[in-house]
């Protein structure tokens, strides 16, 4: 309980669309931490990222995407090594590429988290998301995985 924890995530999803295009990113997403309880954190998290390839060619130049988002996670112990946790939230995001197009998430869903060391893990989660843009609502499931730094 009160302890802060700064960590983030580096990450390259591959995106394949109902149409079959293919897109690949690379997503940096520094994040802090809070527990305000054993096992209960409350985070805040940045989100940048950059369209690195398409096979859809639309003459834009690439695009940047930035945001902000809150989540909650609760941890339940494994073992020593593994937490499995459940997490909620929300991310409002900005794709400069599309007309400045306004994005926002939620997402609910399961993870796992492996301790590598005392600074270090990995973490493993599925979140279920739903993303409204442009009056439009888009739902994905994704998976996520990244390293993290806890109790720094």
């Amino acid at each position: 309980m009160g302890i802060m924890a700064p960590s983030g995530s580096v990450s390259l999803p591959l995106n394949i669309d109902r149409r079959g295009l293919l897109k690949l990113e690379l997503n940096l997403k520094p994040s802090l931490g809070y527990f305000v309880y054993d096992n209960l954190e409350l985070a805040l998290a940045t989100d940048i990222g950059a369209k690195l390839f398409s096979t859809r060619y639309d003459g834009r130049s690439n695009q940047v995407i930035w945001g902000l988002g809150l989540a909650i996670k609760y941890y339940f112990p494994i073992a020593n090594t593994w937490h499995f946790y459940l997490g909620a939230g929300s991310k409002f995001s900005m794709h400069n590429a599309i007309n400045e197009s306004a994005l926002y998430d939620v997402f609910i869903g399961p993870g796992f988290l492996l301790h590598i060391s005392n600074y270090l893990a990995l973490d493993f989660a599925i979140p279920i998301t739903v993303t409204l843009a442009d009056g439009g609502v888009f739902h994905h499931l994704q998976l996520n995985s990244g390293y993290f730094n806890e109790k720094l």
